[in-house]
């Protein structure tokens, strides 16, 4: 569910950031109740690991991000196209 609502960031941006929040909120409920889960709570409380993981975050987001826009714009702007083939 995660991964499916960075992919709906660049057409759905509000339902996207809503179904992130869920996702993280239920992956948050699922690590307390069974702290021998994914990856254990040391390195999920680690500083580190927090910034690597909203690192990819970001880039995964604005990778999907163009993604979507960049052929959109192109489509629907003809002077970016006209521009581009020059």
């Amino acid at each position: 569910m995660l991964s499916g609502s960075v992919v709906m960031v660049a057409s759905h941006p509000l339902p996207a950031l809503a179904a992130t929040a869920i996702s993280i909120t239920l992956l948050i409920i699922h690590t307390r109740r069974r702290p021998d889960g994914y990856v254990p709570m040391t390195t999920i409380r680690s500083t580190r690991f927090q910034t690597a993981a909203c690192l990819t975050l970001a880039l995964s987001a604005g990778y999907f991000t163009l993604l979507f826009v960049i052929p959109q714009l192109l489509t629907t702007q003809p002077a970016l196209r006209e521009a581009g083939a020059r």
